[in-house]
């Protein structure tokens, strides 16, 4: 049974509610220098940086050679994230690693491309380009592109959250349902048959596809 207008906004105010979960990393995140002089100036060696990693990844229960690219199939598969990102890790060594008493380490790449890794499990990626992806440990990934364009994928209500520059809302749910909300209040509701509802700001509602009706019975 497809969700109503009314089921589908209770549903993104509960994947919204997940944000709560991820937020102390998420500002943790926010906060972390990316290519700064002060990384630069200070060298750990190698064997050190590995050990931190190491630990980084056994400490969330995560093997080696898969924490180097968390939830990268999700990225790859996921239409609404750019590819762009460099999580498969094809890249050689890092040109400099370090790691902070805190356990945090940084890692960048000849490309330019630099990599955080956090004591509460997120993972941070910066391309050159600007575009920036974050990987939670609660598995929510967020992605916040040079044009202001946010991503947010909730892994525990497997819902995909588009905050476009202009204001415009997307929301995908996991039973293809799309909803757009956009910022003069108008909204489009499209449904995995092909139907498709629009709310108007006045509240009038006009329906399109003949399966509409029978989509939405319960």
């Amino acid at each position: 049974m497809l969700r109503s207008s009314a089921a589908a906004a209770a549903a993104a105010a509960a994947a919204a509610a997940a944000v709560d979960a991820a937020a102390n990393v998420e500002a943790e995140s926010k906060a972390a220098p990316t290519m700064t002089a002060e990384m630069a100036g200070r060298e750990v060696s190698p064997r050190r940086a590995a050990s931190a990693v190491a630990a980084w990844s056994t400490s969330r229960g995560l093997a080696p050679d898969t924490s180097m690219a968390p939830r990268s199939d999700l990225l790859g598969s996921n239409p609404y994230f750019t590819v762009g990102s460099s999580m498969d890790q094809t890249e050689s060594r890092p040109v400099h690693e370090e790691v902070y008493p805190d356990g945090k380490v940084e890692r960048t790449f000849r490309s330019g491309r630099c990599e955080i890794f956090y004591p509460t499990g997120a993972r941070k990626e910066v391309l050159p380009s600007g575009l920036q992806t974050v990987c939670f440990s609660n598995g929510d990934i967020k992605q916040t592109g040079i044009d202001q364009r946010v991503i947010y994928y909730y892994a525990g209500a497997q819902t995909t959250h588009v905050s476009e520059a202009d204001g415009t809302q997307l929301y995908h749910f996991p039973n293809g349902q799309v909803e757009r909300h956009f910022f003069d209040g108008l909204k489009e509701i499209s449904f995995p048959n092909g139907a498709l509802k629009v709310i108007y700001p006045n509240g009038q509602v006009e329906s399109l596809g003949q399966n509409l009706h029978a989509s939405q019975a319960t």
